[in-house]
């Protein structure tokens, strides 16, 4: 069945993977820059602007931006398959109670997952994306804490299609079906 073929430990590692994630710091921040350096290094470019900024402004690492935006487009059809899955079948791979949703009310981080979705509510950011990396310092790792790390890296490079396609399986863990 394709609900076997789809798994999130699967949709993670490669995330993690094409972003180079590395959970060798137990602070959230640090895990997200240096993430952010492993991604500069690796594809030779400064990414103190969103990658479309940058890849628009500099032919010499457009091809290589390109490249990594080609992976990163592989790893969001997984995500999105598995989030379409989960919906179908209602069963979520995750679960956000079991973080306690990050001490938050379950509808104050539905509602922030909600506008991480949307285009028009997504200038919120400013004060969701803050609180979010905050309360993440205090949950045990787990496949939740990576996806919303997964997605906050995502955030800080300013690929925000993929922060809706992350926040709308988080979305989806926190609602009772």
């Amino acid at each position: 069945m394709l609900t076997d073929m789809f798994t999130l430990q699967q949709v993670l590692l490669s995330f993690e993977n094409t972003l180079r994630i590395e959970y060798t710091e137990t602070d959230v921040a640090r895990i997200i820059k240096t993430a952010r350096q492993k991604l500069e290094n690796a594809y030779q470019c400064r990414l103190d602007q969103p990658v479309y900024t940058v890849q628009a402004q500099n032919e010499l690492v457009s091809e290589n931006l390109n490249v990594f935006l080609q992976e990163l487009a592989e790893c969001l059809k997984q995500l999105t398959a598995l989030t379409s899955i989960s919906m179908y079948t209602k069963k979520p791979p995750i679960n956000l109670a079991d973080v306690n949703y990050l001490g938050f009310t379950s509808e104050t981080l539905t509602t922030a997952l909600k506008y991480l979705q949307d285009r028009v509510c997504y200038e919120k950011r400013g004060t969701i994306i803050p609180a979010l990396v905050s309360a993440l310092n205090n949950v045990e790792m787990s496949q939740i804490k990576r996806l919303f790390i997964v997605m906050l890296v995502m955030e800080s490079l300013g690929l925000f299609e993929g922060v809706a396609a992350c926040a709308q399986l988080l979305y989806i863990g926190g609602l009772v079906l």
